[in-house]
């Protein structure tokens, strides 16, 4: 199972991490991190909506030579909702994938709309990624769903929009970051057996194909 799959609900990696986006079993709550990023919310940029979701997460994964990757439509609902969702899909979902309180968390944060896409290779062992866009109506509540969807095991992810972080495990890495009004996020992993390449720095290398799309929207 994916760190993100179904959504940017982000799940457990490997019972390091509980997440909840892509497409949430648990919340957790950031301590340390928040004081840590908390400048940085205040910080601008381009204002985006949800017709720049499609564009931004357009980039093609990178794979290993032997590998090529296509879309998995329908294998990466949100909680159930369609790929594309907003507020009244995640409502209707299952509330053991999407509680309440989350969904509740998501509104009181000005979510708009959301974008998950998904895409599938062999290496030979099953390689799945994932990339997941949440639209907020400000950068301050772009910032509170960031800290909503980010745990306490996660690190910095220097260079990554205005506040990013990272994780990653033998079999799978993830990245989350903000730009402006936008939470961003990608995943790679293998659910087969060892990915047999360098994840972490496939995962790293799709999270800057598709910021670099928020910065040129």
């Amino acid at each position: 199972m994916g760190l993100a799959r179904r959504l940017g609900c982000l799940r457990a990696l490997r019972g390091e991490i509980v997440l909840l986006v892509g497409a949430v079993s648990k919340l957790l709550v950031v301590g340390a991190l928040a004081g840590a990023v908390s400048a940085m919310a205040a910080a601008g940029g381009p204002a985006f909506t949800p017709r720049d979701l499609a564009r931004i997460l357009a980039p093609r994964p990178p794979a290993p030579t032997s590998a090529s990757y296509k879309l998995s439509p329908g294998e990466d609902a949100t909680c159930g909702a369609p790929s594309s969702f907003g507020l009244a899909d995640l409502r209707r979902a299952d509330p053991s994938e999407c509680p309440k309180t989350f969904v509740d968390k998501l509104a009181r944060a000005g979510f708009e709309r959301g974008l998950i896409k998904g895409w599938v290779a062999a290496n030979p062992v099953s390689i799945n990624a994932y990339t997941n866009g949440w639209v907020f109506r400000t950068t301050a509540g772009a910032h509170t769903a960031l800290m909503a969807l980010t745990s306490r095991t996660m690190r910095p992810a220097a260079g990554l929009g205005k506040e990013g972080f990272r994780i990653a495990h033998g079999d799978g890495a993830l990245y989350l970051w903000r730009t402006a009004n936008l939470v961003l996020s990608t995943e790679i992993d293998c659910t087969d057996g060892p990915c047999g390449f360098d994840v972490a720095a496939a995962a790293r290398a799709y999270a800057d194909a598709v910021s670099n799309r928020a910065r040129t929207t």
